[in-house]
Protein backbone atom coordinates (compact mmCIF):
# COMPACT_ATOMS: atom_id res chain seq x y z
CA UNK A 1 0.00 0.00 0.00
CA UNK A 2 1.41 3.54 -1.23
CA UNK A 3 1.50 6.13 1.91
CA UNK A 4 2.34 10.06 1.53
CA UNK A 5 3.58 11.79 4.48
CA UNK A 6 4.41 15.11 4.65
CA UNK A 7 7.71 15.45 6.59
CA UNK A 8 9.38 18.18 4.85
CA UNK A 9 6.78 20.26 6.04
CA UNK A 10 7.49 19.56 9.82
CA UNK A 11 8.83 20.70 13.13
CA UNK A 12 9.40 19.75 16.91
CA UNK A 13 7.28 17.09 18.10
CA UNK A 14 4.76 16.66 14.50
CA UNK A 15 8.34 15.92 12.86
CA UNK A 16 9.61 13.48 15.58
CA UNK A 17 6.54 11.58 15.05
CA UNK A 18 7.30 11.53 11.33
CA UNK A 19 10.88 10.44 12.04
CA UNK A 20 10.26 7.46 14.51
CA UNK A 21 6.59 6.31 12.05
CA UNK A 22 9.51 5.82 8.94
CA UNK A 23 12.21 4.08 11.11
CA UNK A 24 9.06 1.54 12.34
CA UNK A 25 8.14 1.49 8.68
CA UNK A 26 11.88 0.97 7.49
CA UNK A 27 11.85 -2.45 9.67
CA UNK A 28 8.56 -3.40 9.45
CA UNK A 29 7.70 -2.28 5.73
CA UNK A 30 4.01 -1.35 5.85
CA UNK A 31 3.87 0.73 3.69
CA UNK A 32 5.53 2.14 0.25
CA UNK A 33 6.27 5.65 0.87
CA UNK A 34 4.89 7.80 -1.94
CA UNK A 35 5.44 11.48 -3.33
CA UNK A 36 2.32 11.38 -5.82
CA UNK A 37 -0.50 9.08 -6.37
CA UNK A 38 -0.70 7.31 -2.64
CA UNK A 39 -3.53 5.00 -1.61
CA UNK A 40 -3.52 6.92 2.14
CA UNK A 41 -2.49 10.15 2.98
CA UNK A 42 -0.78 10.30 6.71
CA UNK A 43 -1.60 14.06 7.60
CA UNK A 44 -0.29 15.07 10.63
CA UNK A 45 -0.69 18.66 12.39
CA UNK A 46 -1.87 21.19 9.96
CA UNK A 47 -0.77 19.17 6.91
CA UNK A 48 -0.21 22.16 5.04
CA UNK A 49 0.37 21.13 1.48
CA UNK A 50 -0.72 19.04 -1.21
CA UNK A 51 -4.49 18.85 -0.50
CA UNK A 52 -4.71 18.09 -4.39
CA UNK A 53 -3.13 14.57 -3.16
CA UNK A 54 -6.87 14.06 -1.40
CA UNK A 55 -8.48 12.63 -4.41
CA UNK A 56 -11.85 10.80 -4.54
CA UNK A 57 -10.61 6.84 -3.52
CA UNK A 58 -7.57 7.89 -1.24
CA UNK A 59 -8.00 7.28 2.45
CA UNK A 60 -7.17 10.50 4.58
CA UNK A 61 -5.77 9.60 8.31
CA UNK A 62 -5.19 12.52 10.31
CA UNK A 63 -3.01 12.77 13.37
CA UNK A 64 -4.01 15.57 15.58
CA UNK A 65 -0.63 16.80 16.99
CA UNK A 66 -1.57 18.76 20.46
CA UNK A 67 -4.75 20.43 21.68
CA UNK A 68 -7.79 22.04 20.59
CA UNK A 69 -6.88 25.61 19.13
CA UNK A 70 -3.44 24.54 17.62
CA UNK A 71 -1.06 26.19 20.76
CA UNK A 72 -1.47 30.26 19.93
CA UNK A 73 -5.28 29.52 19.11
CA UNK A 74 -5.09 30.92 15.67
CA UNK A 75 -8.51 30.64 14.26
CA UNK A 76 -6.73 30.01 10.39
CA UNK A 77 -5.52 26.90 12.17
CA UNK A 78 -8.63 25.53 14.04
CA UNK A 79 -10.49 25.88 10.52
CA UNK A 80 -7.63 23.89 9.07
CA UNK A 81 -7.90 21.44 11.92
CA UNK A 82 -11.53 20.91 12.21
CA UNK A 83 -11.44 20.90 7.83
CA UNK A 84 -8.48 17.55 8.20
CA UNK A 85 -11.04 16.38 10.97
CA UNK A 86 -14.13 16.27 8.95
CA UNK A 87 -11.99 15.15 5.70
CA UNK A 88 -10.39 12.04 7.55
CA UNK A 89 -11.58 8.48 7.30
CA UNK A 90 -9.80 8.05 10.89
CA UNK A 91 -8.60 10.83 13.28
CA UNK A 92 -5.75 9.75 15.69
CA UNK A 93 -5.50 11.70 19.01
CA UNK A 94 -2.34 11.61 21.14
CA UNK A 95 -4.11 10.74 24.22
CA UNK A 96 -7.02 10.78 25.87
CA UNK A 97 -6.36 14.04 27.31
CA UNK A 98 -6.49 15.66 23.27
CA UNK A 99 -9.30 13.80 22.62
CA UNK A 100 -11.32 15.34 25.34
CA UNK A 101 -10.37 18.80 24.71
CA UNK A 102 -10.92 18.41 21.05
CA UNK A 103 -14.25 16.77 21.46
CA UNK A 104 -15.67 20.08 22.60
CA UNK A 105 -15.38 21.28 19.10
CA UNK A 106 -15.63 18.02 16.89
CA UNK A 107 -16.19 14.28 17.23
CA UNK A 108 -15.07 11.94 13.96
CA UNK A 109 -16.75 8.81 13.56
CA UNK A 110 -13.55 6.75 13.66
CA UNK A 111 -11.06 7.55 16.03
CA UNK A 112 -8.09 6.31 17.68
CA UNK A 113 -5.75 7.30 20.62
CA UNK A 114 -2.23 6.17 19.50
CA UNK A 115 0.67 7.67 22.00
CA UNK A 116 3.68 8.96 20.61
CA UNK A 117 6.36 6.52 19.76
CA UNK A 118 10.08 6.25 20.07
CA UNK A 119 13.02 4.22 19.00
CA UNK A 120 13.35 1.65 21.78
CA UNK A 121 16.49 0.36 20.14
CA UNK A 122 17.85 3.84 21.64
CA UNK A 123 16.12 4.34 24.71
CA UNK A 124 15.45 1.18 26.68
CA UNK A 125 16.60 0.64 30.10
CA UNK A 126 19.93 -1.71 29.44
CA UNK A 127 22.34 0.68 30.34
CA UNK A 128 20.74 2.05 33.17
CA UNK A 129 23.43 3.05 35.98
CA UNK A 130 23.22 2.22 39.77
CA UNK A 131 24.35 4.70 42.36
CA UNK A 132 24.00 4.71 45.85
CA UNK A 133 25.39 7.91 46.47
CA UNK A 134 23.57 11.29 46.06
CA UNK A 135 20.03 11.38 44.88
CA UNK A 136 20.08 12.42 40.97
CA UNK A 137 17.35 14.70 39.48
CA UNK A 138 16.43 16.06 36.22
CA UNK A 139 14.53 18.20 34.45
CA UNK A 140 14.46 18.95 30.57
CA UNK A 141 13.05 21.72 28.62
CA UNK A 142 13.17 22.83 24.71
CA UNK A 143 11.00 26.07 25.07
CA UNK A 144 9.84 28.32 27.38
CA UNK A 145 5.89 28.24 27.04
CA UNK A 146 3.77 29.45 30.13
CA UNK A 147 2.97 25.92 30.26
CA UNK A 148 6.66 24.08 30.78
CA UNK A 149 6.42 26.11 34.42
CA UNK A 150 10.09 27.22 34.26
CA UNK A 151 9.28 29.06 37.41
CA UNK A 152 9.16 25.97 39.11
CA UNK A 153 12.60 23.90 37.75
CA UNK A 154 13.96 27.93 39.21
CA UNK A 155 12.18 27.41 43.03
CA UNK A 156 13.56 23.62 43.01
CA UNK A 157 16.93 24.99 41.94
CA UNK A 158 17.25 27.36 44.90
CA UNK A 159 16.32 25.30 47.52
CA UNK A 160 17.88 22.20 46.51
CA UNK A 161 19.27 20.37 49.79
CA UNK A 162 22.71 18.31 50.35
CA UNK A 163 21.85 14.94 49.19
CA UNK A 164 20.36 16.02 45.94
CA UNK A 165 21.99 17.17 42.12
CA UNK A 166 19.83 18.79 40.05
CA UNK A 167 20.10 18.62 36.37
CA UNK A 168 18.75 21.37 34.65
CA UNK A 169 19.11 20.88 30.42
CA UNK A 170 17.55 23.68 28.63
CA UNK A 171 18.14 26.66 26.28
CA UNK A 172 19.72 28.88 29.38
CA UNK A 173 19.79 32.22 27.73
CA UNK A 174 15.69 32.05 27.38
CA UNK A 175 15.64 30.44 30.70
CA UNK A 176 17.58 33.15 32.31
CA UNK A 177 15.54 36.26 30.48
CA UNK A 178 12.57 34.29 31.55
CA UNK A 179 13.24 33.61 35.07
CA UNK A 180 15.83 35.71 35.50
CA UNK A 181 17.84 33.41 37.62
CA UNK A 182 21.48 32.14 36.61
CA UNK A 183 20.98 28.55 37.14
CA UNK A 184 25.30 27.65 36.79
CA UNK A 185 25.54 29.44 40.50
CA UNK A 186 22.98 27.48 42.12
CA UNK A 187 24.67 24.85 44.83
CA UNK A 188 23.95 21.50 43.77
CA UNK A 189 22.88 22.12 40.26
CA UNK A 190 24.17 21.09 37.36
CA UNK A 191 23.01 23.15 33.88
CA UNK A 192 23.98 21.16 30.28
CA UNK A 193 22.40 23.22 27.49
CA UNK A 194 20.81 21.78 24.81
CA UNK A 195 21.04 18.07 24.13
CA UNK A 196 21.67 15.36 21.47
CA UNK A 197 19.53 12.34 21.80
CA UNK A 198 22.36 10.37 22.17
CA UNK A 199 23.79 12.37 24.90
CA UNK A 200 20.23 12.88 26.55
CA UNK A 201 19.97 9.28 26.98
CA UNK A 202 23.37 9.00 29.07
CA UNK A 203 21.77 11.50 31.65
CA UNK A 204 18.60 9.49 31.57
CA UNK A 205 21.07 6.60 32.39
CA UNK A 206 22.78 8.46 35.21
CA UNK A 207 19.12 9.94 36.44
CA UNK A 208 17.12 8.74 39.13
CA UNK A 209 13.92 10.68 38.48
CA UNK A 210 12.60 12.88 35.50
CA UNK A 211 10.88 16.08 36.73
CA UNK A 212 8.10 17.34 34.73
CA UNK A 213 6.41 20.34 36.39
CA UNK A 214 4.69 21.39 32.76
CA UNK A 215 0.81 21.34 32.68
CA UNK A 216 -1.25 20.50 30.17
CA UNK A 217 1.01 18.34 27.91
CA UNK A 218 -0.77 16.45 24.99
CA UNK A 219 1.54 13.85 24.64
CA UNK A 220 5.29 14.00 25.80
CA UNK A 221 8.15 13.03 23.53
CA UNK A 222 10.26 13.59 26.41
CA UNK A 223 8.10 11.79 28.67
CA UNK A 224 7.99 8.68 26.54
CA UNK A 225 11.64 8.68 26.10
CA UNK A 226 12.82 8.49 29.71
CA UNK A 227 10.00 5.95 30.55
CA UNK A 228 11.31 3.37 27.89
CA UNK A 229 15.11 4.08 29.44
CA UNK A 230 13.76 3.17 32.71
CA UNK A 231 13.67 6.06 34.21
CA UNK A 232 10.50 7.04 36.33
CA UNK A 233 8.88 10.90 36.32
CA UNK A 234 7.47 12.66 38.83
CA UNK A 235 4.80 15.13 36.71
CA UNK A 236 2.67 17.99 37.65
CA UNK A 237 -0.81 17.95 38.73
CA UNK A 238 -3.43 19.02 35.83
CA UNK A 239 -0.10 17.90 33.81
CA UNK A 240 -2.93 16.71 30.85
CA UNK A 241 -1.44 13.30 28.93
CA UNK A 242 1.22 12.78 30.95
CA UNK A 243 -0.07 11.42 33.90
CA UNK A 244 -1.43 8.68 31.36
CA UNK A 245 1.74 7.91 29.85
CA UNK A 246 3.24 7.46 33.36
CA UNK A 247 0.57 5.13 34.88
CA UNK A 248 2.63 3.13 38.10
CA UNK A 249 5.97 4.21 36.54
CA UNK A 250 6.54 7.58 38.61
CA UNK A 251 4.30 9.69 40.90
CA UNK A 252 2.17 12.82 40.52
CA UNK A 253 2.90 16.21 42.69
CA UNK A 254 1.21 19.43 43.18
CA UNK A 255 4.33 21.50 42.35
CA UNK A 256 2.18 24.38 43.65
CA UNK A 257 3.83 23.27 47.03
CA UNK A 258 7.51 23.04 45.85
CA UNK A 259 8.55 24.12 49.39
CA UNK A 260 7.02 19.80 50.15
CA UNK A 261 9.24 18.37 47.01
CA UNK A 262 12.03 17.41 49.10
CA UNK A 263 10.62 16.32 52.21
Amino acid sequence: MRLFLPISDLVSGPKSFAESFLISNEKYKYFEIVEDEPDVVLGIAFFPRKDNLLRPGVRLVHRLDGVSGGGPGSKAVMDRCLFLMKRADCVVYQSEFCKQLWDDYYIPDKWAIINNGTNIEQFNPRSRKKRTDKIRLLSVNYSVFERKKLEVVKFLSEIIPDGFVYRVVGNMMEWENKVSFDFSTANNVEYYPLQSKERLKELFDDSDFLVCPAIEEPCSNLVIEALCSGLPVIYNANSGGTKELVGEAGAEFDFRRCYDFFD
